[in-house]
């Protein structure tokens, strides 16, 4: 598969009197000639495999570097 371009767009938001995170959503453009069946074989893949979609989803400490 011949990729051309990828963009993702990730957004989420806060229940601000909990201080909660509501979630993250994000779509995904692939800009290929490549049939759509393949492309979201490609996607799903990538969904379930690296580590930047699943990190969010175990939940992630927050903590302050010293400077």
């Amino acid at each position: 598969m011949e990729l051309h371009g990828v963009r993702v767009r990730a957004e989420g938001g806060f229940d601000t009197p909990g201080w909660k995170s509501t979630g993250i959503s994000y779509t995904v453009e692939v800009d290929t000639d490549a049939p759509e069946a393949l492309i979201a074989a490609l996607i799903a893949t990538v969904d379930e495999t690296p580590e930047i979609p699943r990190a969010p989803r175990q939940g992630a400490a927050v903590t302050r570097s010293a400077d």
